[in-house]
């Protein structure tokens, strides 16, 4: 109680009712408890419509900063060792998230909000031929229009430890996936065009999420975000899926009962050619993958 407040923890504090207000224009937003917040400061959800009785859908994280500092630094704690091979914990959490995020720069002059996707950073988690051993990464959002080209991989700085080697990794956020002012609240044609946006690019990074839960090296990332060039567009990564037994046991519990369906359309349209090929991959599964009763229900796929 000492009626005393640190000038720039208020500024951030400030920063962060200015968000709430204008992501409230694009639907529902939820701030964490200032005593539970660890990276994330709102769970959102966009609204469907601009007017009338409203739904909301399309849920997503947002982390925001100032557009003062719009660079996001994370950096290994005192006296950390490298693993080899291991995400560290202060940045693997990134990746356990089971909603898209995206990073807020607040411009308190303009009363703008600008979103960027987080998705190149699943470059870091299944690209560890390029982008080995990242133990610090900064996450640089574009705020200017100088750099217009294309959004890659990663770049590699300078080496964070020596035994075993681990190096600091600079993102390209690219540009906003979305962007406008308080005066844009009131446009509802403004708010639909950047929810559509937004809409793309949660969708895209779900199924990334999606395709990760199952051991799969595959996602999407925001590769063209310039919106003078009808971005955003995504692009694909994606490589071989792992030898060992639990990674590839763990990939056929994913794509076993995803085929089942189709396996069941093949059988109504009298594609046997179709069915003994798929009769031939789930043999490579272990045995459990399907239940019994759906076995029971393909004897044309799962022959005793």
């Amino acid at each position: 109680m000492s009626g005393k407040r640190v000038f720039n923890w208020r500024e951030g504090d400030r920063i962060e009712y200015l968000a709430e207000f204008l992501l409230s224009g694009i639907g529902l937003v939820t701030p964490v408890p200032r005593q539970e917040e660890v990276g994330v400061d709102f769970y959102c959800a966009l609204a469907d419509q601009e007017k009338g009785a409203m739904t909301f859908g399309y849920p997503f994280l947002v982390q925001v900063r100032s557009m003062v500092k719009p660079v996001v630094h994370l950096k290994p704690p005192k006296r950390y060792r490298h693993q080899k091979g291991v995400l560290p914990d202060h940045l693997s959490w990134l990746f356990r998230q089971e909603l898209p995020m995206f990073l807020a720069l607040v411009d308190k002059e303009e009363i703008s909000i600008r979103l960027y996707s987080l998705s190149p950073i699943w470059f870091l988690y299944h690209d560890q031929e390029n982008c080995p051993a990242c133990s610090s990464l900064r996450l640089v959002p574009r705020t200017d229009g100088n750099d217009p080209g294309l959004v890659g991989p990663p770049r590699r700085l300078g080496k964070v430890t020596s035994s075993p080697e681990s190096y600091e990794y600079e993102v390209d956020l690219g540009f906003p996936i979305a962007s406008y002012t308080a005066k844009d609240t009131a446009n509802r044609q403004t708010l639909s065009g950047q929810k559509s946006s937004l809409e793309l690019c949660i969708e895209t990074d779900l199924q990334s999420i999606m395709f990760s839960r199952a051991d799969l090296p595959h996602f999407y990332w925001m590769a063209e975000t310039n919106r003078e060039k009808e971005g955003p567009i995504p692009a694909l990564y994606s490589k071989e899926a792992p030898r060992n037994v639990e990674s590839s046991n763990k990939v056929y519990s994913f794509l076993g009962p995803l085929l089942i369906p189709l396996a069941l359309r093949y059988k109504a349209d009298n594609r046997s050619e179709l069915l003994e090929a798929l009769s031939d991959l789930f043999r490579e599964m272990p045995a459990n993958t399907i239940p019994p009763d759906l076995q029971r229900a393909l004897p044309e796929i799962f022959k005793t």
